[in-house]
């Protein structure tokens, strides 16, 4: 029964979105996460639900326990401190991508951290950075 319940709501957020009804599917993505507590992959998309409709605090909420849950989750882990930059933690969020950087070292994540860097004034090692994007 609550898988059928489950399925139903995760079809009608899939839905929602297709249409560009956005608020519709954040909140049918968070249901899906409630209800699936313990599955990083529900938090990581009721957390991209939330983004797409401009709760980002919720987003953020979501991210952060899809992250409990799956620590290891890359895409979760880049979100998280992409959208912590955007709110205005620079520095929070720098830390954040170093330990991204250290873990998976794509050149994307060393281009973003380069980035939270020179907004900083920290230029020599965000040179660093953008030079390991080419290597």
């Amino acid at each position: 029964m609550l898988f059928h319940h489950l399925t139903r709501v995760l079809t009608q957020a899939q839905s929602y979105g297709q249409r560009g009804m956005a608020k519709e599917a954040a909140d049918a993505f968070d249901e899906v996460a409630t209800i699936a507590d313990d599955n990083p992959d529900a938090q990581y998309h009721a957390g991209m639900g939330h983004l797409q409709a401009g709760n980002l605090a919720k987003a953020k909420m979501r991210w952060r326990k899809c992250l409990e849950i799956d620590p290891q989750h890359s895409t979760a882990r880049f979100n998280l401190a992409t959208l912590t930059a955007e709110m205005g933690d620079i520095a929070d969020a720098t830390v954040m991508m170093r330990e991204i950087v250290a873990q998976w070292p794509e050149p994307e994540n060393h281009k973003t951290l380069a980035i939270l860097l020179f907004k900083q004034e920290m230029h020599e090692e965000a040179i660093s950075q953008f030079s390991k994007c080419t290597e």
